[in-house]
């Protein structure tokens, strides 16, 4: 249903006509700084905000998952060494302490495990992606430059 929105419901989504990400809903007179690279695109109907909120909330897991991954890679060192310690103390304890050390090696494994797998999955990604595109042509497929729809 088309619902039409009155003059005092209606918001703006702002975003960045560089880079074309979603920085968030607010009203059309809203000052921020940056504002001067920002597109304002005001939202007459309900399904429009809808439609934006779905590509913020993506956007927004997209940059959750990135910084999982930088964090994740940021600990590497310390998992490894922690591994090195696990399996160097293996040797020395009793058999209920090598169960337990058994249990960390193996939840360490799974971690990575998880992790090799959201990275196949990314490269994937990047390989379906048509690497002949020039960075215009991916910026002006940015929404920012989108004509928003109309019913």
């Amino acid at each position: 249903m088309n619902v039409q929105l009155t003059a005092d419901e209606v918001t703006c989504v702002w975003v960045n006509t560089i880079t074309g990400k979603i920085l968030g809903f607010a009203p059309q007179n809203f000052a921020f700084p940056g504002a001067e690279q920002c597109m304002c695109i005001p939202l007459m109907h309900a399904h429009e905000v809808d439609s934006w909120a779905d590509r913020f909330r993506v956007q927004q897991e997209d940059e959750f998952e990135g910084k999982q991954y930088a964090q994740f890679m940021k600990d590497d060192a310390v998992r490894k060494r922690i591994r090195e310690k696990l399996k160097a103390r293996r040797d020395v304890v009793g058999p209920a302490q090598r169960g337990d050390i058994d249990k960390g090696l193996a939840m360490l494994d799974a971690l990575e495990a998880r992790l090799s797998k959201r990275t196949q999955e990314g490269a994937l990604l990047v390989e379906m992606y048509d690497s002949s595109k020039r960075k215009e042509d991916i910026a002006l497929e940015a929404p920012a430059y989108q004509t928003p729809k109309v019913n």
